[in-house]
């Protein structure tokens, strides 16, 4: 039997079907190439036990913690890293979902499909959006690239707007009523902010819940970036978009009632890398020289090495070895790729910003790295802070016992609720903004 919808919003379902089905019933976990045909009795058993198992993972998580803990250590063990830190209790649960269901990234098929890969991967991804903001999407004109504009979607912090999570036709009219003006009188403070995604998968609607929660908590504006993806647009089509939609929003910045002197950039994954490459663009572009720079980067498990000397970054062994953690070494192969082709020794720097120079480094902004311990990105965004610091820069460093992403699962798990209030506290008190950063029901 199927185990209740709950078991899926609480696991990444990087194989769930597109279209149809309840629940698990007809799902393709871990097989996401069979056919009917080829299917065996023993995969067929496989599935059973790995649905059974994460029913019973799933009741786990939802009692409390040192029970759950104790339950845990006597059952399955509690994973520990190499520097003897603990994995987050409620975390480990929902990756045992994971791991029971076959999910992580290198099963979402995106090596044989990507169009496929990214449905399923988006889709897993997604959260929901918070009823406080208001919306308001826009395409920027794309001098780079005149047949496909920059899609910008502007999330706006309102009091005014509390229209419950699941009443999509009133949120819609809220939103469609959201004008130009929004958030006008004093000048506010803005995010510009790129999704993750290996440059590969993401798009508007995979950042669409955590934005909107981070913009409702921190009180700044965010404008979302819809940038090329990869394999279509290889490098440097994404780094080109992050230049042209931070251009568009100094363009903007006075219709909207922005601050230019309080703009950050900032992005998850992928996104960080575009964010960090962006500062650093922009610290050494003579055409941008008389414009406003940013006044911080926000920068959440950055990926800011692709080169492929990568024997320095302990974590890329430790973690990328190891599928339990949804992020193994071969789908960083593929996104790296995919991105910046086979041949590339990835050495730029605006493929590696951690790669940059100190003359280059000692002029960045302010800087916010949240680092997920049980990553494989963990040491090169560890190696990118310690150079800022060396180099005189204000960093703020927040490292989880979580793996990759984990706060995009801020509605399943008490840590990532945790962390998202924490870095939107950060946030709303670097950008100065006057909101108060509350506990409303996620």
């Amino acid at each position: 039997p199927a185990p209740p919808r709950a078991a899926m919003a609480a696991s990444p379902s990087l194989t769930e079907p597109l279209k149809g089905g309840d629940g698990l019933a007809g799902h393709t976990v871990g097989f996401p190439d069979q056919d009917a045909a080829g299917f065996t009795l023993t995969r067929a058993l496989k599935r059973l036990r790995g649905r059974c198992l994460s029913v019973a993972l799933l009741l786990l998580m939802k009692l409390p913690e040192p029970v759950a803990a104790g339950i845990l250590s006597a059952t399955r063990g509690r994973r520990r890293s190499v520097e003897g830190n603990v994995l987050d209790v409620q975390v480990q649960i929902m990756l045992e979902i994971a791991h029971a269901l076959d999910l992580n990234m290198a099963n979402a098929g995106l090596d044989k499909d990507v169009a496929l890969g990214r449905r399923r991967v988006n889709r897993a991804l997604k959260q929901p959006r918070h009823p406080r903001v208001s919306v308001k999407e826009v395409l920027a004109p794309n001098p780079n690239d005149t047949d496909h504009p920059i899609a910008l979607r502007i999330y706006t912090p309102t009091a005014s707007t509390a229209v419950p999570a699941c009443d999509h036709e009133a949120s819609a009219k809220v939103n469609a009523s959201a004008g130009a003006g929004a958030g006008a009188g004093a000048k506010r403070p803005v995010l510009l902010y790129f999704h993750g995604g290996g440059w590969v998968v993401g798009n508007l609607d995979t950042v669409d819940g955590l934005v909107s929660h981070l913009s409702h908590l921190s009180g700044c504006v965010v404008v979302s970036v819809d940038y090329r993806l990869a394999p279509e647009h290889p490098f440097p089509a994404a780094v080109d978009d992050a230049v042209t939609a931070y251009h568009w929003v100094m363009d903007a910045a006075d219709n909207y009632g922005w601050d230019t002197a309080n703009v950050a950039v900032g992005g998850d994954s992928a996104g960080g890398n575009l964010a960090a490459v962006l500062a650093q663009h922009l610290a050494t572009d003579p055409a941008s020289a008389r414009m406003p720079h940013p006044s911080l980067q926000f920068l959440l498990f950055p990926a800011l090495y692709v080169g492929t000397d990568r024997s320095q970054y302990k974590s890329i062994v430790e973690f990328g070895d190891d599928a339990f953690f949804m992020l193994p070494s071969r789908s960083m192969k593929f996104f790296t790729e995919a991105y910046i082709g086979s041949t590339s020794d990835g050495k730029d720097v605006r493929m590696s910003p951690v790669m940059a120079n100190d003359r280059v480094l000692a002029r960045m902004p302010r800087t916010y790295i949240q680092i997920c311990h049980f990553d494989v990105l963990r040491d090169e965004a560890r190696s990118y802070g310690a150079r800022l610091m060396s180099n005189g820069v204000d960093v703020h460093i927040d490292e989880h016992n979580a793996h990759h992403g984990f706060v995009y699962n801020f509605h399943q798990l008490r840590y990532g609720d945790k962390c998202l209030r924490d870095m939107a506290t950060f946030l709303r008190d670097a950008m100065g903004t006057d909101e108060q950063v509350v506990r409303p029901k996620l």
